[in-house]
């Protein structure tokens, strides 16, 4: 595994705040273990010691972030491993093993969700059993490659699912508000207002005061 530095904007290298974020350091990840790459999805316990990822051809990638003065230096102990349905059976090819997004629930489980045949399945470690959650949220009127792309938690357990396609707009996104793994809240779907073109990609996280953080991508 080779791991070189990166800055926040390759044209402006001395940067390193965006808006109210600080850069706390990048790295371009090579290996020649044909299992690796692919990332759609990314956790990072809370102490920075150790992430989790998922990508679009089935497989947990997990390893230990390494810190050197306060930033991010190297990745060391990594793990691959399938992606694995209730029964614990490997998950292959795109129409089941496409993971988009990853969530890091409050009691330290995972939440995957899938394109192609869209679900979410929550999973107590890496390389474990994925379990159907979240059942009363409705992805049927997704297209096959416009599924949801990006999970957070909110306070109190509910989860924040973006879509990055809708049934006959496929350059709209939208969201699952407030639903909760015991079924309570509202689990329909809501447009999201936007000014700009682009659409969510892999990556949602929560802020302070509740704020949502998206990556999205040009549409």
């Amino acid at each position: 595994m080779d791991a070189a530095p990166v800055a926040l904007m390759a044209f402006a290298p001395e940067e390193e705040r965006l808006g109210g974020l600080a850069w706390r350091g990048g790295l371009h990840l090579r290996s020649g273990d044909p299992r690796f790459g692919g990332v759609s999805g990314l956790a990072v316990d809370a102490d920075g010691a150790a992430f989790a990822a998922i990508t679009d051809a089935g497989r947990w990638i997990t390893g230990a972030l390494v810190w050197e003065g306060g930033r991010l230096a190297a990745v060391a102990a990594l793990e691959v491993a399938p992606l694995r349905d209730a029964a614990g059976a490997p998950l292959v090819g795109k129409t089941d093993g496409d993971a988009e997004a990853l969530a890091r629930a409050p009691d330290g489980s995972y939440v995957v969700a899938f394109e192609h045949r869209h679900r979410l399945l929550a999973y107590s470690r890496p390389g474990g059993p994925g379990v159907p959650v979240f059942p009363e949220l409705d992805l049927a009127g997704l297209p096959p490659n416009g599924g949801v792309e990006a999970l957070a938690f909110m306070p109190g357990g509910a989860l924040l699912a973006l879509a990055e396609g809708a049934a006959g707009d496929g350059r709209q996104f939208r969201g699952a508000g407030g639903v909760s793994r015991d079924g309570r809240g509202d689990g329909a779907a809501h447009r999201l207002r936007r000014q700009f073109q682009p659409r969510p990609t892999h990556a949602a996280a929560r802020l302070r005061a509740g704020r949502i953080v998206t990556a999205e991508k040009a549409a």
